[in-house]
């Protein structure tokens, strides 16, 4: 009998899109207009908090370096700037090398699980024409926990599941849920201080580093 092929499960940003920095740098300069003076806190939770749904991250960098809690009407005007700003500047984001490959060719069932929100998920995964090579799309609100989403996908498949992710929280997800997880680091250093954890920088060798993993 032949060995079953495993299933994949794309993060978005980091993984399909070169848009993590981009968010990063876009939320910065949102809340930096208006706090200027935390410029180095703000910038440094930001950052240590990769991979974290965006209203979680605001509300936090003001409960930990404001020392407030948001008002949820300051909170949708922050969320709808970044979104708008994320819209008018769709066409400057770029694809993981050999991501559209392996999304469109490779013979695997391909699943996605994001933190982003599930609009902006399939407005990017649309705009690249991948929307139809998924069999379904996690995303937030409802599947802000990627743990939740990796257990789902498991009870449909009895196949092993890997995981790409580009975030220690992507890694944590994956360890929760008892699923294989790559780690990819094309936009990302934050593997560096980990040990024996399967790595790529992208998807231009794909099934060469899966077997190397011992994953084919």
């Amino acid at each position: 009998m032949s060995k079953q092929l495993p299933i994949l499960v794309f993060d978005k940003d980091g993984v399909i899109t070169d848009s993590e920095n981009f968010k990063l740098q876009t939320l910065e300069k949102i809340l930096l207009e208006d706090y200027p003076a935390k410029e180095k806190e703000i910038v440094a939770l930001n950052r240590s908090c990769q991979g974290m749904y965006r209203t979680i991250k605001i509300q936090k960098i003001f409960e930990e370096i404001l020392d407030t809690r948001i008002d949820q009407n300051m909170l949708q005007d922050y969320l709808n700037e970044f979104v708008n700003i994320l819209d008018h500047n769709i066409d400057k984001i770029e694809l993981i090398p050999g991501v559209e490959e392996c999304i469109t060719q490779k013979p695997y069932l391909k699943y996605v699980s994001s933190a982003a929100p599930h609009e902006e998920v399939l407005q990017h995964l649309n705009y690249f024409n991948f929307t139809k090579c998924f069999e379904e799309i996690y995303a937030s609100p409802d599947y802000t926990n990627k743990t939740i989403a990796l257990n789902l996908i498991k009870e449909k498949h009895a196949a092993p599941i890997i995981f790409f992710g580009d975030s220690l929280s992507d890694y944590e997800h994956a360890i929760n849920a008892k699923v294989h997880f790559v780690g990819v680091t094309y936009c990302s250093n934050v593997f560096d201080h980990l040990q024996n954890l399967n790595l790529i920088k992208d998807f231009s060798n794909i099934e060469n580093d899966l077997a190397s993993f011992g994953l084919l």
